[in-house]
């Protein structure tokens, strides 16, 4: 499968681009330090660029059939406009390019529609809208592009995300948080394993490591 990844040189990023090549993609990356990547550059299509460069998305999704992105915000006010814009244009050229399927990674204090907030879930989102005000609302505002799509989205929230070794066993659900932390190595093949599936098409699983 042909993937365009976004994110690729980031914590997450990293493990996701090696292990989809490991399971034989052919990878595109958008990233301004491809070589961040080190020995995995020669592997992958890398275009340099951001996410600030709107007219560039087209050039990184040509003949994918799906996008992933594990592209997260720093706490910069101006954060939250660059990745609903960002957004407005990779969902075009996906359409452009009639691409479909898109996987993407938030956190847990994501809100959707007609969403059941827990006590513990509640304080979370307290605490991380009063220290992360911008990297909230950036994922926040590229959400409500993203759903408002006709595409096969998913949005995979996440706890905190750790360098813990792989534990081949991550739980997903759409209810509530399902525990404190996720490995970013179980976390990279859930992402891979949703190319294959239509179980989360349209909604935001939360995930741990068990």
């Amino acid at each position: 499968m042909k993937l365009a990844i976004l994110g690729a040189t980031g914590f997450v990023g990293k493990v996701l681009v090696r292990k989809a090549l490991d399971a034989g993609h052919e990878i595109t990356i958008l990233a301004r330090t491809p070589e961040k990547l080190g020995d995995l550059q020669a592997n992958i299509n890398a275009i340099h660029g951001s996410l600030a460069d709107d007219h560039i998305f087209e050039t990184v999704v040509d003949g994918a059939d799906a996008v992933l992105s594990t592209a997260g915000p720093t706490n910069a006010p101006h954060q939250p406009d660059l990745f609903r814009v960002a957004m407005v244009h990779l969902i075009q050229s996906m359409d452009k390019h009639n691409i479909k399927r898109i996987i993407t990674i938030s956190h847990s204090a994501l809100q959707i529609p007609n969403d059941r907030i827990s006590f513990k879930r509640r304080m979370i989102i307290t605490l991380t809208n009063s220290s992360k005000k911008h990297m909230i609302k950036a994922k926040q505002k590229e959400f409500e592009v993203l759903s408002q799509s006709h595409l096969d989205w998913t949005t995979i929230r996440t706890p905190r995300i750790t360098d813990d070794p792989a534990t081949g066993r991550i739980r997903a659900g759409d209810w509530d948080l399902l525990g404190g932390k996720v490995n970013r190595y179980d976390l990279a093949d859930f992402m891979l394993e949703q190319l294959h599936h239509d179980t989360w098409f349209q909604k935001a699983p939360f995930v741990a490591t068990r």
